[in-house]
């Protein structure tokens, strides 16, 4: 979404998670299945890079892996957006533990940095923005750093302090810090000396994406490696926050309410949910949802004016286009669907008028109406007049028909509606009274009238209970089908 196609404005909504953020090193922001919070989480990076460095990480493909493989594929996830970025420069980096890089290059495992090329399409797809030649300078200048600790550490006893304390942890397990942890340490750690009013957050996006049968092992993988110090840093550095890698901030992206009922159906519903969650935000989470200001943007924004008069309508008829349009694709495609399409009904209106007959004999009514634009609206996104809640709407409806009720003697003889001068008087047959046809008038209709055509008016005032009103309003769906097919392309 663009300010200049008048896009739903969600600033209130950054701003309000912004200070949010600001106040928590993790947090949660929930949100149901196409309520738009990827689109809020693109616009909040957008709109506060100048705060943080982001580091979005989209790990719907982990669910295949292996605790120990995922792990893996988070540090190569992290490392390359950090590459990527044109605010990371490696030759200001101090490296630290040469001992890990020594054991590194020992290991003859000198490609492996370079080898994460090869993953780089993997992950792209996800939006993540990635500079690839960034990525490939930068890593020839680690690569070319290691070359100098190793010559550095030829001569090390390897019986040494210094050597041995690369196996205090093994690889993959959770006390691990091996040396590409130690390399987005070191990135990071420099990032915030050399940038202080600037913070580091990790976005884990699109939980909600993964199969229930994986999500828990994954917030288990993150819990267990995100939620320990930083090995042999924070001791003596300050700028290390108490999450692993130094990050400032870790965002978790999920709808809490799906989360918690699939905790209760895999673990039991006795089991400690709030426990459970709270390792991953410091406080209660973030709930987010635009399905509300994308109904009143329809309605404010896209619905022709003049059907703001008929407020339950647009409030229902807002909902089932949004319940129209393809869930898969983004809010802001759909938003460009809805908006294309309500721009185009008066192209499917005929520009018609119709001659009515009996009493009426010499009168017309044309196809200029509220009504037909609610019919073209209906009908371009493939739905049925049904599809509104007719109880709900149901004395907006009587109104919103208008002049067109006069055409319900068409299809039910026994109502007449009769000229005379410039108002309608109706009647209605009762029964046969003595042989003779017992013909019942109502109050007539005022200032109905210009000329021979007949304009607007409104009989949502009656008593929907008697008879005259029930035999009228019995025609509705006879009514909507003969205009659809006189007046709706």
């Amino acid at each position: 979404m663009n300010t200049e196609e008048n896009m739903i404005p969600i600033e209130p909504y950054l701003k309000d998670f912004k200070q949010y953020l600001d106040a928590n090193s993790r947090c949660i922001l929930s949100a149901k299945f196409g309520n738009g919070k990827s689109y809020f989480i693109r616009s909040f990076i957008k709109e506060y890079s100048d705060d943080y460095l982001f580091i979005p990480i989209y790990p719907v493909n982990y669910q295949v892996m292996d605790n120990k493989d995922i792990f893996e594929l988070i540090k190569r996830d992290i490392l390359i957006k950090l590459l990527s970025s044109e605010e990371i420069n490696i030759n200001e980096i101090e490296l630290n533990m040469a001992s890990l890089f020594y054991y590194f290059f020992t290991n003859n495992q000198e490609d492996k940095l370079l080898d994460i090329l090869s993953i780089i399409p993997d992950i792209n797809i996800y939006g993540i923005d990635i500079n690839i030649s960034n990525v490939i300078k930068k890593l020839k200048e680690v690569k070319d750093k290691f070359a100098t600790y190793k010559e550095q550490f030829k001569s090390i006893d390897k019986t040494s302090e210094l050597y041995i304390t690369k196996f205090d942890s093994l690889k993959g397990s959770i006390y691990e810090f091996d040396t590409i942890s130690q390399l987005i340490c070191d990135i990071i750690r420099e990032f915030k000396k050399k940038n202080p009013a600037k913070e580091v957050a990790l976005i884990i996006e699109d939980l909600d994406r993964i199969d229930p049968a994986h999500i828990f092992r994954m917030l288990n993988v993150f819990s267990a490696h995100f939620d320990r110090y930083t090995p042999g840093l924070v001791e003596f550095d300050k700028t290390c926050g108490n999450n692993k890698f130094c990050l400032d901030k870790i965002v978790t992206v999920c709808d809490i309410n799906n989360l918690e009922n699939i905790y209760s159906h895999v673990y039991g519903k006795s089991t400690d949910f709030i426990g459970y969650i709270s390792k991953f935000s410091n406080n209660k989470e973030y709930n987010y949802s635009l399905k509300d200001k994308i109904k009143e943007y329809i309605i404010n924004t896209l619905l022709d004016k003049s059907l703001l008069k008929y407020l339950k309508i647009c409030d229902n008829l807002s909902e089932i286009i949004m319940a129209s349009i393809d869930k898969e694709k983004t809010i802001e495609n759909n938003l460009r669907i809805i908006k294309e399409r309500v721009s185009k009904i008066n192209s499917l209106i005929r520009v018609k008028s119709i001659e009515l007959n009996q009493k009426l004999s010499g009168m017309y009514i044309t196809s200029d109406s509220d009504f037909t634009k609610l019919l073209a609206l209906l009908k371009i996104f493939k739905l049925n007049i049904n599809s509104l809640a007719m109880g709900y709407n149901h004395s907006e409806l009587i109104k919103i028909v208008g002049k067109y009720w006069v055409l319900a003697p068409l299809f039910n003889n026994n109502i007449i509606f009769e000229a005379d001068k410039n108002k309608i008087n109706i009647l209605f047959y009762k029964g046969t009274t003595y042989g003779v046809g017992d013909w019942h008038q109502c109050n007539p209709i005022y200032n109905c009238c210009n000329d021979n055509q007949i304009i607007d008016f409104d009989l949502s005032h009656w008593n929907t209970q008697s008879t005259v009103a029930s035999l009228i309003f019995s025609q509705f769906n006879n009514i909507v089908d003969y205009l659809n097919r006189e007046f709706i392309i």
